[in-house]
């Protein structure tokens, strides 16, 4: 990992629960325990809201363009610039009807939106509604994960119960509520329950038996309104741990054989044909080749997939493990860490796990949903 990379990390992540869980994989070895990173217990309450106080301008008047003019005393004047010695002037044309957001301290413009775009405050839409909604009396509740991420466009806090030591045919994980928000309209104001698995660090979403709530809140003027309802409709994350607990024993205890592990393969990663005019098939065929073989390797070996291999949960445990930890990653500050909580925030997990068990009852048809019912 580069160093820019590790920098972005430590300056805009901050991980909890290291005494229990261990650091973050990309954590500097020997390090990070004095980076200001990881916490041997939760985040503090005065670093999550240090980390989420960002400050955001909002500027009425949205530059659409600017346009350069040749000035009084070239043969050009009045004309659109072109490359010359002669002096210039600029005029700016302006969108009244929009507004930016910025970041005061570099100017950055983080988004552009209509006028009637309700910014949302990282710590009221995140660690102050995870408060809000959440009955702790059942037990306490401490933050496992907090940051920004897209160059501090998007917030997020995960937020776990302490020592729940859950576990289900041998998977221990931890139950967690997540709230993340952003300023340049990639993401309305998302909460969400799921849990991590303690041997991979793994997020799995709802699309276990749709056992794990989400509801989004969009940055509307009314949006303040509708806190309440975010308290209404979102289920506890204690009963998202045992919704996840039922679903993945169901899935434990459905058998996949190796000639369904191969119509799986069949189904996810299809050989592309080779191309008879290359001497090694071709980049397609080559990849689709690799894809699979790794797909096969990690059934048959992946310590973090292995142990549940041969029934329908560890399909679904190897294709989230190879989404977080295999696939290739690009057009992250952070690397394939931002990516993983970039795809826990937006909803990628929870569509790739459905794609997973769509994969299932493709090929597995009524064994599967007998079980599942």
């Amino acid at each position: 990992m580069s160093a820019e990379t590790m920098n972005w990390l430590r300056s805009n992540i901050r991980v909890g629960f290291t005494g229990a869980d261990g650091p973050a994989w990309w954590a500097a070895s020997g390090e990070y325990m004095t980076d200001g990173s990881h916490f041997d217990g939760p985040v503090p309450v005065e670093e999550v809201e240090r980390l989420l106080s960002v400050e955001f301008a909002e500027a009425q008047h949205h530059a659409v363009r600017v346009e350069y003019f040749h000035t009084d005393g070239c043969p050009e004047a009045g004309k659109l610039y072109a490359e010359c010695a002669c002096p210039r002037s600029e005029t700016a044309y302006v969108d009244k009807t929009r507004k930016n957001i910025i970041t005061p301290d570099n100017g950055a413009v983080l988004g552009v939106f209509k006028l009637g775009w309700q910014l949302h405050g990282y710590q009221q839409w995140t660690a102050d509604q995870i408060a809000a909604i959440l009955d702790t009396s059942r037990g306490e509740l401490g933050t496992k994960s907090v940051g920004l991420l897209k160059n501090r466009a998007v917030a997020f806090m995960q937020a776990q119960l302490t020592g729940s030591g859950l576990e289900v045919g041998g998977f221990e994980f931890t139950p967690y509520i997540l709230a993340a928000t952003s300023v340049d309209g990639s993401l309305s104001s998302t909460y969400a329950t799921g849990v991590t698995a303690a041997v991979c660090d793994n997020t799995l979403s709802g699309a276990l038996l749709n056992a794990i709530t989400r509801f989004k809140v969009k940055h509307s003027r009314n949006s303040a309104g509708k806190l309440q309802d975010v308290r209404d409709k979102l289920g506890l994350v204690y009963q998202a741990g045992d919704n996840f607990a039922q679903a993945a024993a169901a899935l434990q205890s459905v058998d996949v054989t190796e000639k369904d592990f191969r119509a799986l393969l069949d189904e996810v990663a299809p050989v592309v044909p080779a191309d008879p005019k290359s001497s090694t098939g071709g980049a397609k065929h080559t990849n689709s080749v690799k894809l699979r073989e790794t797909y096969e390797a990690m059934w048959n070996h992946d310590a973090k997939v292995k142990p549940w291999a041969g029934t329908a949960f560890g399909w679904v445990q190897l294709m989230n493990t190879y989404n977080t930890w295999k696939r290739n990653v690009s057009g992250a500050d952070g690397g394939r860490m931002e990516r993983t909580y970039l795809n826990m925030v937006t909803g990628v997990t929870a569509k790739e796990d459905a794609s997973a068990l769509d994969a299932l009852v493709s090929v597995m048809g009524e064994r599967l949903t007998a079980a599942l019912a």
